[in-house]
């Protein structure tokens, strides 16, 4: 007597390869440098850096200047910036204040890390909210191509991995019997029409009972595991490794 297999579909599955190569599922993508847009010109911002050197040479310019005026001297007498009955500081920052300092500093980097992180995933940015292709102001990624959907996977760009933070971009996991669930479908057509690129082009996930970040957009690969324990960071997807929702946050 055969032992009675709890999913049926599990029987007609073929063994595979449980890990991600990421060779192939995100192959590294080199940025460019950053640009400004004004008008309908694209600006290096590297251009930028020799000016703002020169702005700042000719502002304490300007201010050593206006510092030999008889009027503004005359000004920082009557109004030196500091109390006149305030007590010298000698003894310096206490211990626990320059640890305060040491440790805001520490946890502010992982900060700053998933900025740099977000913002190598969508190297653009926009004025307006509908983030229409080729209305950003600012970006460090080439134009979009027009003879091909474009997803926010192909937008992307790899960072080193000690300035971003690791784990696999653009990946989610759900389990067989919840993409099984009467209300998961794979969407293609919204209201009669082809899905637009906004809302998911060419294929998007639907699972109405789970949080919007697990409906993934502009699916690109769909793979079989085990378990996802050995995927990223092995929390369950992208936003899992990065931040705490609890168990893969079920509705």
């Amino acid at each position: 007597m055969q032992p009675r297999i709890h999913d049926p579909l599990a029987a007609r599955l073929s063994a595979a390869d449980d890990r991600v190569q990421l060779s192939h599922w995100l192959p590294p993508q080199a940025g460019v440098v950053p640009k400004v847009r004004f008008g309908k010109h694209w600006v290096n911002v590297l251009w930028a850096l020799p000016l703002i050197f020169v702005l700042l040479v000719a502002g304490v310019a300007i201010a050593q200047a206006l510092r030999q005026l008889p009027t503004i001297q005359e000004f920082l007498v009557r109004f030196p910036g500091i109390p006149m009955t305030a007590q010298p500081v000698t003894t310096g920052f206490p211990g626990w204040l320059r640890l305060m300092h040491f440790l805001n500093l520490f946890f502010m980097a992982f900060i700053i890390r998933s900025g740099v992180q977000i913002l190598a995933d969508h190297p653009r940015l926009y004025w307006q909210r509908d983030c229409t292709p080729g209305t950003e102001w600012f970006r460090f990624q080439t134009a979009e191509p027009t003879d091909r959907i474009w997803t926010a996977k192909d937008d992307s760009v790899t960072i080193p991995s000690w300035l971003g933070i690791p784990g696999i971009r653009h990946c989610d996991t759900h389990s067989l019997a919840n993409m099984r669930h009467q209300l998961t479908i794979l969407a293609y057509e919204m209201n009669g029409a082809p899905v637009s690129v906004l809302h998911g082009a060419p294929l998007r996930l639907r699972c109405e009972n789970e949080v919007g970040f697990k409906m993934v957009k502009w699916i690109a690969a769909i793979e079989l595991v085990h378990d996802y324990a050995d995927l990223g960071a092995g929390q369950g997807g992208d936003n899992e490794d990065h931040e705490f929702y609890g168990y893969r946050v079920p509705i």
